[in-house]
């Protein structure tokens, strides 16, 4: 309806795409993974020859390419041998296309708030991803994730110079970065960020509620404000790190809820049963957990998880 409002679709293909999203990303100087989106078999041979590990011999070790659709959805593969990236181009529908990329030896951390007009970040904060998304998913682990505080840090800094990249405007937004596990040659040392992907929108799952208590504040209210007022009425304060613990109903663990329930008291926030069409990425049952520092939240969450 040609309505002057937003983004015009052009514009929305940074934000759809995944190597698209590489070049913002190289914008706002933040290194991203090699890849390549691959037309047919014999391209994803050679970028697996490329990266390091020869598909032609099977090895032991950590795997080097991750595969996922180009547009968002909820497939991803990793392949770490000729006998997997066999299995994948055997079963791959060729309707959608794919992007290979070159492993990174680390854990996801996001960022994640809310713009006005102008591209000012009214709030925002961060998420440690304890362990691999895509392993908790492939393999049925726990999740395991925080909130950290992001006042002073380089993920804030590093963060805030994504979204003025992706000219992100009165919206939610949703980076992900890797904090490199090992130096990595052409990416950084080790604790560097790597630029990952983005969704702009509120994150998922229970982040928003993690969000508010964090802060102490409803960040529903500040969007809805600012999208009438074009401000944000209170002044944001991060308070405390919000733990998130997901429990596999097939999985035993050492700790029953009441234990649970009686040990952390006013710290433990809720605990919800999550519907099975979403179990898979988010566990059977979630606890959530709030604490003053990152020690004490990693601690807690330990505890609810420990087998």
């Amino acid at each position: 309806f040609n309505i002057h409002h937003g983004l015009r679709p052009k514009e929305l293909e940074v934000m759809k795409f995944k190597s698209k999203m590489k070049d913002v990303y190289k914008k706002a100087n933040v290194p991203t993974a090699r890849y390549k989106v691959f037309k047919d078999d014999q391209e994803l041979l050679d970028f697996c020859k490329e990266v390091g590990k020869n598909p032609e011999k099977e090895y032991k070790g950590t795997f080097n390419v991750r595969i996922s659709p180009m547009l968002h959805k909820n497939l991803a593969y990793k392949l770490k041998n000729n006998k997997q990236v066999k299995e994948f181009l055997k079963n791959w529908d060729r309707n959608i296309s794919f992007i290979a990329e070159e492993y990174i030896d680390g854990l996801v951390e996001t960022f994640d708030g809310i713009t006005d007009s102008q591209g000012n970040i009214l709030i925002c904060t961060s998420h440690v991803m304890m362990e691999s998304i895509m392993d908790t998913v492939n393999e049925g682990g726990d999740t395991a994730f925080y909130g950290q505080i992001v006042e002073g840090s380089d993920i804030k800094e590093v963060g805030s110079r994504v979204v003025k990249a992706f000219d992100a405007k009165q919206k939610f937004f949703h980076f992900e970065f890797f904090r490199l596990g090992k130096d990595k040659e052409g990416l950084g040392k080790k604790g560097d960020l790597v630029g990952l992907e983005v969704n702009m929108r509120a994150p998922g799952a229970y982040i928003p509620d993690m969000m508010n208590y964090s802060y102490n504040a409803n960040v529903y209210d500040i969007f809805a404000d600012m999208l009438i007022y074009d401000r944000c009425f209170i002044e944001p304060k991060q308070q405390y790190c919000i733990g998130y613990a997901g429990r596999r109903d097939v999985l035993k663990y050492k700790h029953h809820s009441q234990q649970i329930r009686m040990k952390f008291k006013d710290q433990l926030i809720s605990h919800e049963i999550v519907p099975d069409a979403l179990a898979a990425a988010m566990g059977n049952q979630v606890y959530l957990l709030r604490a003053k520092n990152e020690k004490e939240i990693q601690e807690m969450i330990k505890y609810v998880l420990e087998k």
